[in-house]
Protein backbone atom coordinates (compact mmCIF):
# COMPACT_ATOMS: atom_id res chain seq x y z
CA UNK A 1 0.00 0.00 0.00
CA UNK A 2 1.43 3.39 -0.95
CA UNK A 3 1.88 6.20 1.51
CA UNK A 4 -0.81 8.22 -0.27
CA UNK A 5 -3.28 5.36 0.15
CA UNK A 6 -2.40 4.99 3.85
CA UNK A 7 -3.06 8.68 4.43
CA UNK A 8 -6.43 8.43 2.63
CA UNK A 9 -7.50 5.45 4.74
CA UNK A 10 -6.51 7.02 8.06
CA UNK A 11 -8.21 10.29 7.15
CA UNK A 12 -11.36 8.39 6.19
CA UNK A 13 -11.24 6.74 9.63
CA UNK A 14 -11.72 10.19 11.21
CA UNK A 15 -8.19 11.54 11.60
CA UNK A 16 -8.32 14.60 9.36
CA UNK A 17 -4.90 15.94 10.43
CA UNK A 18 -3.04 12.79 9.35
CA UNK A 19 -0.58 13.49 6.53
CA UNK A 20 2.45 11.98 4.80
CA UNK A 21 4.95 13.26 7.34
CA UNK A 22 2.99 11.72 10.22
CA UNK A 23 2.69 8.47 8.28
CA UNK A 24 6.43 8.37 7.79
CA UNK A 25 6.98 8.96 11.50
CA UNK A 26 4.40 6.31 12.44
CA UNK A 27 6.27 3.81 10.24
CA UNK A 28 9.45 4.52 12.27
CA UNK A 29 8.23 4.65 15.91
CA UNK A 30 11.65 3.80 17.35
CA UNK A 31 13.18 6.86 15.76
CA UNK A 32 10.36 9.40 16.24
CA UNK A 33 8.27 8.03 19.13
CA UNK A 34 5.03 8.31 17.13
CA UNK A 35 2.48 5.49 16.84
CA UNK A 36 -0.92 5.21 15.18
CA UNK A 37 -3.94 4.78 17.41
CA UNK A 38 -5.55 1.35 17.52
CA UNK A 39 -8.50 2.68 15.49
CA UNK A 40 -6.26 4.07 12.72
CA UNK A 41 -4.18 0.88 12.61
CA UNK A 42 -7.35 -1.24 12.45
CA UNK A 43 -8.56 0.79 9.45
CA UNK A 44 -5.23 0.24 7.69
CA UNK A 45 -5.24 -3.48 8.48
CA UNK A 46 -8.79 -3.86 7.17
CA UNK A 47 -7.86 -2.28 3.85
CA UNK A 48 -4.60 -4.24 3.59
CA UNK A 49 -6.36 -7.57 4.11
CA UNK A 50 -9.16 -6.81 1.65
CA UNK A 51 -8.91 -8.73 -1.63
CA UNK A 52 -8.16 -5.79 -3.93
CA UNK A 53 -6.60 -3.47 -1.37
CA UNK A 54 -9.80 -1.45 -0.98
CA UNK A 55 -8.59 1.57 -2.92
CA UNK A 56 -8.53 2.21 -6.63
CA UNK A 57 -5.66 4.66 -6.65
CA UNK A 58 -3.51 3.94 -9.67
CA UNK A 59 0.08 3.30 -8.74
CA UNK A 60 2.72 4.67 -11.01
CA UNK A 61 6.43 4.95 -10.61
CA UNK A 62 7.44 8.53 -10.05
CA UNK A 63 10.32 9.87 -11.99
CA UNK A 64 12.97 11.60 -9.96
CA UNK A 65 13.28 15.28 -10.86
CA UNK A 66 10.30 16.75 -12.70
CA UNK A 67 11.53 20.33 -13.01
CA UNK A 68 11.69 22.09 -16.36
CA UNK A 69 15.38 22.67 -15.74
CA UNK A 70 16.54 19.46 -14.03
CA UNK A 71 20.31 20.04 -14.03
CA UNK A 72 21.82 21.83 -11.07
CA UNK A 73 25.05 23.73 -10.55
CA UNK A 74 25.85 24.75 -7.00
CA UNK A 75 28.32 27.14 -5.44
CA UNK A 76 29.26 28.02 -1.88
CA UNK A 77 29.47 31.56 -0.52
CA UNK A 78 29.93 33.13 2.85
CA UNK A 79 26.73 34.33 4.53
CA UNK A 80 27.67 37.96 3.80
CA UNK A 81 28.37 37.25 0.12
CA UNK A 82 25.11 35.33 -0.28
CA UNK A 83 23.07 38.14 1.29
CA UNK A 84 24.78 40.78 -0.87
CA UNK A 85 24.20 38.72 -4.02
CA UNK A 86 20.51 38.29 -3.19
CA UNK A 87 20.13 42.03 -2.55
CA UNK A 88 21.97 42.93 -5.76
CA UNK A 89 19.89 40.51 -7.82
CA UNK A 90 16.65 42.05 -6.56
CA UNK A 91 18.02 45.58 -6.89
CA UNK A 92 18.91 44.94 -10.53
CA UNK A 93 15.38 43.72 -11.22
CA UNK A 94 15.95 40.02 -11.81
CA UNK A 95 13.53 38.89 -9.09
CA UNK A 96 15.31 35.66 -8.25
CA UNK A 97 18.86 34.39 -8.30
CA UNK A 98 17.71 31.73 -10.78
CA UNK A 99 16.55 34.45 -13.18
CA UNK A 100 19.83 36.28 -12.85
CA UNK A 101 21.82 33.08 -13.46
CA UNK A 102 19.72 32.32 -16.54
CA UNK A 103 20.59 35.72 -18.02
CA UNK A 104 24.27 35.36 -17.09
CA UNK A 105 24.50 31.87 -18.60
CA UNK A 106 22.74 33.05 -21.76
CA UNK A 107 25.27 35.88 -22.17
CA UNK A 108 28.21 33.58 -21.44
CA UNK A 109 27.09 30.99 -23.99
CA UNK A 110 26.43 33.69 -26.58
CA UNK A 111 29.99 35.01 -26.10
CA UNK A 112 31.31 31.46 -26.43
CA UNK A 113 29.48 31.03 -29.74
CA UNK A 114 30.96 34.29 -31.04
CA UNK A 115 34.48 33.15 -30.14
CA UNK A 116 34.00 29.74 -31.72
CA UNK A 117 32.51 31.09 -34.97
CA UNK A 118 35.08 31.72 -37.72
CA UNK A 119 35.53 35.36 -38.75
CA UNK A 120 34.21 34.76 -42.28
CA UNK A 121 31.16 32.79 -41.18
CA UNK A 122 28.80 35.78 -41.28
CA UNK A 123 26.88 36.50 -44.47
CA UNK A 124 26.17 40.11 -43.65
CA UNK A 125 28.37 43.05 -44.61
CA UNK A 126 29.20 44.33 -41.14
CA UNK A 127 32.95 44.11 -41.59
CA UNK A 128 32.93 46.53 -44.54
CA UNK A 129 30.78 48.99 -42.61
CA UNK A 130 33.11 48.89 -39.64
CA UNK A 131 36.13 49.58 -41.82
CA UNK A 132 34.51 52.57 -43.46
CA UNK A 133 33.39 54.10 -40.17
CA UNK A 134 36.76 53.52 -38.57
CA UNK A 135 38.38 55.28 -41.54
CA UNK A 136 36.00 58.20 -41.12
CA UNK A 137 36.93 58.68 -37.50
CA UNK A 138 40.65 58.14 -37.92
CA UNK A 139 41.21 60.27 -41.05
CA UNK A 140 38.54 62.88 -40.47
CA UNK A 141 37.13 62.37 -44.00
CA UNK A 142 33.42 62.49 -44.73
CA UNK A 143 32.64 59.23 -46.46
CA UNK A 144 28.89 59.73 -46.74
CA UNK A 145 29.07 60.74 -50.43
CA UNK A 146 31.54 58.05 -51.37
Amino acid sequence: MTQKECVQVVRAAGFSGYDKSLDSKANNPGKYGVQRTAEAQAALDAVATARNGGLTVKQCKRSGDRHKLPHRISARFTREQAERIKEAVKLCGYGTTQGWLNVCSYRLLREEEKKKAPASAGTDNRGADQKSTSKKYTTGEDLSNA
